[in-house]
């Protein structure tokens, strides 16, 4: 089959060369089945997630976009001060990964720490 006029009895359109049918051309036992997919689909976790990703298309499309125009001025600014920029990124990484160890030390801490109201903190010596 070349072109997506040729072969079935319902109408189609042409998808990134696949023949997509249109709803509407349909039998009737067929829109019902698509019906009963969707709304399983639509009611299940899978779903949700898909749905989920529809309602925040435009905060990552937006999210993409800061991004990618960071890094262009990034490297836009890299171009005329690059000595200065790399020595700021490699301290900015530098106290990033000391305060990401020191609060993982702390919650690390904190959950094993003895609780007041455990019976083996009674017999433990302060």
């Amino acid at each position: 089959m070349t072109s997506c006029d040729e072969g079935p009895a319902y109408s189609t359109t042409e998808f990134l060369n696949y023949c997509v049918p249109v709803y509407d051309s349909l039998p009737a036992d067929v829109q019902a089945n698509w019906d009963n997919l969707t709304a399983s689909l639509a009611s299940s976790s899978f779903g949700e997630v898909f749905a989920d990703i529809m309602i925040s298309k435009w905060v990552i499309v937006i999210s993409i976009l800061i991004a990618a125009l960071t890094t262009f001025v990034y490297v836009y600014f890299m171009h005329y001060c690059a000595h200065t920029l790399s020595w700021i990124s490699v301290i900015l990484i530098q106290i990033m990964l000391v305060g990401i160890g020191y609060f993982a030390w702390d919650y690390r801490r904190d959950q094993i720490a003895p609780s007041p109201t455990s019976r083996t903190s009674r017999w433990r010596r302060t």
